[in-house]
């Protein structure tokens, strides 16, 4: 009986342990929020570089659009006054 105790004890221990130690997830925790920084940077030198200056001015393509749209685009004011109607589904019409 008490070698059925200890042995039961031993592998109680040994499951603790090893629920302990860290999966290939936790190792690898951290690596994927690098290789994202590291991929949305446009010159990844300029992070090493102890002066680095900030990069000043837009892309013309995207300025153009933006201002051709807010040149054009205009919206009726009756239909820009109209209140705003919130529906979180099951409550009211479907």
């Amino acid at each position: 009986m008490k070698k059925l105790m200890l042995c039961g004890t031993i592998a109680l221990i040994a499951v603790g342990v090893d629920a302990c130690a860290p999966t290939p997830l936790e190792m690898d925790y951290g690596t994927s929020v690098r290789q994202m920084i590291a991929g949305q940077t446009a010159d990844p030198r300029s992070a090493k570089q102890a002066n680095a200056a900030v990069v000043k001015g837009e892309d013309p393509a995207v300025i153009e659009q933006a201002l051709k749209s807010m040149r054009t685009e205009k919206a009726a004011r009756a239909q820009v006054d109209q209140p705003m109607a919130i529906d979180l589904g099951g409550q009211g019409s479907p």
